[in-house]
């Protein structure tokens, strides 16, 4: 029977049921013809795969390894990889990790994953899930990949619950800096990029600021989608939510928004006080939101200066919402509360959104940073 042995591996010790494999490592005797023909038999019945070189050593590229800069599924090429960690004569299958950095858009985290070399992403929606746990994993709103687009790049995002929205206002500033940061470039620098909401322009400036140019908003409402009007704008529109009646305006930016500023009859909203984790699932998941809404509570302090809460769909209250800040401008003109230009206050921060009549496109400015970044053993 094989006698059990301590092989050290860098700074760490398996145990292995192989015979002496020591003698295999780079800069060893590699042993009798006998030994290595053992071992060799020994490796073939456990099925791993050796990558041994014509003296019946391991190769030097087993212990290399490579990872993707800023971010990304990191393949440590090393020998525990090859046959996974030795412990007992038993083998462990290795462990994948992943590479990220974190960002915020006032408040709103992202997990941001370098995801240039694949056209898809490279964790599932059931992995992020896990990695936005802010008690069991890294923590955020959503994980955002970079993604090429061609020439230009590209951002899918899934949401805290695995859900994939089509775009997010303070996600895409912070892909905005993330992509400066991976490029070493330096403001003034704008990027294309599509989304599933469709292309966004993004000027990073010297300030620090990102601006994004949002596009139009959508008005009508089977494009928005809602049922709330079969037809046409939906301005005001009464919606009766656990017995109460809410007067709704909707917008689209790419992504559904329902924005009130009170109930029918009522006064002004004081958007603090409101029990947002109890109403807020109440309106993402209303009939008349086919695909379910972001619900935005707004509060006016003046024709130039809003205040707002958010509850989104699939990430519940955050503390910042980009998209719902643009939808919020747009609704509050619609209604004939406020100007075209406006400084909207979110729990995290302000953004300033302006509605411009040249080309009737919505433009977002506001900041994103880098929080850290890290390692992480993703779960088989």
């Amino acid at each position: 029977m094989a006698l059990q042995n301590q092989l050290l591996i860098g700074n760490r010790r398996a145990t292995s049921g192989f015979g002496d494999c020591s003698s295999f490592l780079p800069g060893k005797p590699s042993g009798t013809r006998a030994q290595r023909l053992a071992t060799r038999r020994s490796l073939l019945l456990w099925g791993a795969r050796a990558n041994l070189d014509a003296s019946g050593g391991f190769g030097t590229d087993l212990f290399t390894e490579t990872r993707a800069a800023g971010g990304g599924v990191k393949t440590e090429n090393r020998l525990e990889n090859v046959f996974g960690s030795f412990d007992g004569g038993m083998v462990k299958e290795s462990k994948r990790t992943l590479e990220f950095v974190k960002y915020q858009g006032i408040g709103n985290d992202f997990i941001m994953v370098n995801n240039l070399d694949f056209s898809e992403p490279i964790i599932t929606a059931a992995e992020a899930v896990r990695l936005c746990d802010r008690h069991l994993g890294i923590g955020g709103d959503g994980v955002i990949f970079v993604m090429r687009d061609g020439e230009d790049y590209q951002m899918r995002i899934y949401n805290s619950d695995g859900s994939e929205p089509e775009m997010c206002g303070n996600g895409i500033r912070c892909f905005a800096k993330y992509l400066a940061d991976l490029e070493q470039a330096s403001a003034p620098r704008s990027y294309k990029v599509l989304t599933l909401a469709g292309h966004m322009i993004l000027e990073l400036r010297e300030d620090g600021q990102v601006c994004v140019d949002m596009g139009p908003p959508i008005l009508e409402a089977p494009q928005i989608p809602t049922k709330l009007a079969p037809q046409g704008e939906v301005v005001k529109a009464p919606l009766d939510v656990d017995g109460k009646t809410w007067l709704m305006t909707c917008v689209s930016m790419g992504n559904p928004h329902a924005i009130t500023f009170g109930q029918e009859g009522g006064e002004g909203l004081n958007v603090d006080a409101l029990p947002l984790e109890q109403i807020g699932p109440l309106f993402e998941h209303h009939e008349v939101f086919p695909a379910r809404t972001n619900t935005e509570f707004v509060e006016v302090f003046s024709r130039n200066h809003l205040k707002m809460r958010v509850w989104e769909r699939g990430a519940g209250a955050t503390q910042a919402c980009g998209t719902g800040a643009c939808a919020v401008v747009v609704a509050a003109v619609k209604e004939g509360r406020a100007e075209r230009r406006c400084t909207v206050d979110l729990p995290g921060g302000p953004l300033e959104i302006e509605w411009r009549e040249s080309d009737n496109h919505i433009y977002m400015t506001g900041p994103a940073k880098r929080v850290f970044q890290g390692t992480v053993v993703l779960e088989n």
